[in-house]
């Protein structure tokens, strides 16, 4: 061997060694080569949602703020995430903020003052139809051709002089 050059035995390469046919089935006995090498994925490393998020999506997807913003005040890279980490979070939120708001609006009904008959007034016009003024009146269907001779055969007699004959 030259100066300077190393052996190619197990002082230079400590793991695996490089096999050959003497040390072939020692390393079988051993799980030399077939150790599992821990090794770092690449790419960024997986997302961890906290509680704080979760009621940021909830608020935010409650309002009907687009994914992509939502994904832009969390600091996610795509929309994909913000659904795989968030599925129960973006279906239920606009359910939760509602209840929320409903509450809100009930505990503020209960009050006297001018607030209070306001959120009456605004609970009652949005939820029940109700409205402050009077309500117009139907509107008439016009009668199809058939409804309007069957009408005019059964109250024929009474703007004649037949009438009085038919009688």
């Amino acid at each position: 061997m030259a100066p300077g050059q190393e052996s190619l035995g197990s002082e230079a390469f400590p793991y695996p060694r490089p096999l050959n046919s003497e040390n072939f089935f020692d390393s079988f006995e051993k799980n030399e080569r077939f150790l599992p090498t821990v090794i770092a994925k690449p790419g960024r490393p997986a997302y961890q949602p906290t509680e704080k998020d979760r009621k940021v999506v909830v608020v935010m997807a409650g309002f009907g703020i687009p994914q992509a913003t939502i994904c832009l005040a969390l600091g996610l890279k795509s929309a994909k995430t913000l659904r795989r980490h968030f599925k129960n979070e973006i279906k239920t939120g606009a359910a939760q903020v509602e209840a929320e708001l409903v509450g809100n609006l009930l505990k503020l009904s209960n009050g006297t003052d001018g607030t209070a008959l306001k959120a009456t007034m605004f609970a009652l016009q949005s939820r029940f139809g109700w409205s402050q003024y009077a309500p117009p009146p139907p509107k008439e269907k016009p009668l199809g051709k058939k409804e309007q001779l069957e009408q005019e055969a059964l109250s024929g007699h009474t703007e004649t002089t037949w009438g009085d004959l038919l009688q």
